[in-house]
């Protein structure tokens, strides 16, 4: 009878040595083999005989050669020594003390840090390259620090710095040799928190301002010292994001800040309140570029050599002239840090948690998250922060 019944086009010779047989269903040939007791099928996606016939000898091929013991135990020998030939390459791969940050910063596993987060990676990793070509000459291979090694730096470290800078160093460097271990291949981390205890962090730090004192300090300010604390009390920016503004960078229309911080490269839109952009507009009228900097003085400085620091203590001097407290002493007798211009940025993001706004939004504004939002997004983000900083529901 004819019709759609299968067509077994096979002879049970053929499925000695492991070599399969064809079997044609409909117009379409599949090969079939005998495995463990049980029968593989695949289609070969062919009507064509010929063409079935030798995909299936493509097909048959591994599966015929692994019958033979010998040729399984060839093909084991030579897979287990080009292993052990990778193994070896990568177990004695040189990785040079010397160009640490360099082959950190090149490797695809590093992570997405920019701007000033890279800077800090490389001071903290060469200030340790300097200290190991004085301390021990004779190690010149990253894979040669040890516990050892690892732990007198830190100790090192600490006899001058602040645990926070120490704890800083310690996640920096175990960051970098964790991206080498996995490139090149080194038996273990110096620097991990499982081998090297982190310090215990300083409780001080600089806390959000008052409404009065927010007050007293626009009070006393000059227009650019004032237009630069509403940009850090209204918009959460840095410092140094701050004396880089620049006017295209200023959205009207929308309200919005749209801004590349120096510190991570990360994008940031942050709203204008309704101060904020009144200033802007202010200081605007009596410019004559207006594609250039918004601050050019303080990008002069700061192309002279200078860091935001001077401008820095510039404000914290006028944190004194607003009668803020800007240090306090500690259980340990030190003073201590806990207002300067960092803290306007604090206020920003207090405000609004007091306020309710949503807290992935906030996060959105200062740029701690990594994630990436889309314009449309953020705006709503922007809207929402604006409407609570102008008083508004």
């Amino acid at each position: 009878m004819k019709g759609n019944t299968s067509k077994r086009n096979h002879k049970p010779g053929r499925k000695s040595n492991g070599s399969g047989y064809l079997v044609k269903r409909g117009n379409t040939w599949t090969a079939r083999w005998k495995v463990a007791g049980k029968i593989v099928s695949q289609s070969l996606h062919t009507s064509d005989r010929r063409e079935a016939e030798l995909e299936l000898a493509r097909l048959s091929a591994p599966r015929t050669g692994l019958r033979d013991r010998s040729a399984v135990r060839k093909l084991v020998r030579v897979m287990s020594a080009q292993l052990s030939d990778v193994t070896e390459q990568v177990r004695t791969a040189s990785v040079p003390v010397s160009q640490l940050y360099e082959l950190w910063q090149s490797s695809p596993l590093r992570g997405r840090g920019k701007g000033q987060t890279l800077d800090a990676y490389r001071v903290h990793v060469h200030k340790f390259v300097e200290w190991l070509g004085r301390r021990y000459p004779e190690i010149t291979n990253a894979r040669d620090v040890s516990r050892v090694v690892a732990e007198e730096y830190i100790l090192h470290r600490a006899a001058t710095r602040s645990p926070n800078t120490v704890v800083k160093s310690l996640n920096i460097l175990a960051a970098v040799w964790r991206s080498l271990c996995v490139q090149y291949g080194l038996e273990f981390n110096p620097w991990s928190a499982e081998r090297i205890a982190r310090p215990k962090l300083q409780t001080f730090t600089r806390r959000p301002l008052t409404d009065a004192e927010c007050d007293k300090l626009l009070e006393v300010a000059d227009d650019t010292q004032r237009l630069r604390i509403l940009l850090a009390l209204d918009a959460g920016l840095r410092l140094g994001d701050v004396v880089t503004l620049k006017w295209p960078e200023i959205d009207f229309e929308r309200r919005i800040i749209m801004r590349d911080t120096r510190k991570t490269g990360m994008k940031v839109i942050p709203p204008l309140s309704e101060r904020l952009a009144a200033a802007l507009a202010e200081r605007l009228k009596g410019t004559k570029d207006k594609e250039g900097y918004i601050f050019p003085a303080d990008v002069a400085r700061l192309r002279n050599g200078e860091k935001t620091d001077k401008i820095s203590d510039e404000m914290s001097a006028l944190f004194t002239k607003a009668g803020i407290k800007t240090h306090e002493t500690g259980p340990d007798g030190k003073k201590h840090l806990v207002a300067s211009f960092h803290s306007l940025r604090h206020t920003f993001v207090s405000r609004l948690m007091e306020r309710g706004v949503n807290p992935y939004y906030v996060q959105r504004a200062v740029g701690h998250s990594t994630m990436t939002m889309t314009a449309h997004y953020d705006h709503s983000a922007a809207e929402e922060i604006r409407k609570a900083l102008d008083g508004k529901k």
